[in-house]
């Protein structure tokens, strides 16, 4: 296969072989540590609206301690955040410290929308 190029093209090839499989070995863990992660999405009522939600995303991981996957204004006082826990009690802990930051958040709750199930198909229903 693609002998006629020379040895210098053959190790180039291994070479180039050996590094994609490091990479894979490397990034398998990762890969499988964020499939694992716990994700839930809340709505944040602020104490103080803001359109500044790079601000608004540093102070929601300050104070859950956990990294927030995704951050939507919905409203000038409202943002829908999706944080990223190793485990279902770090999210509660995060919820926790959340709903007690009372001087700039008003409310926590979980967004409901995204998490009811999908509804049952008609034909499936019957």
């Amino acid at each position: 296969m693609n002998d006629h190029l020379g040895p210098r093209a053959n190790r180039l090839r291994v070479a180039l072989g050996s590094a994609a499989a490091l990479l894979g070995l490397l990034a398998g863990p990762a890969a499988q540590a964020h499939a694992k992660a716990e994700h839930r999405r809340y709505i944040v009522s602020l104490v103080n609206p803001s359109d500044d939600l790079k601000a608004t995303r540093k102070l929601v991981h300050r104070t859950g301690g956990v990294p927030v996957e995704a951050i939507r204004a919905l409203s000038p006082s409202q943002v829908a955040v999706t944080l990223r826990c190793r485990s279902a009690a770090r999210c509660d802990a995060a919820l926790s410290r959340l709903s007690s930051a009372t001087s700039w958040v008003r409310s926590v709750d979980v967004d409901a929308v995204r998490t009811l199930p999908a509804p049952v198909p008609a034909s499936a229903a019957r």
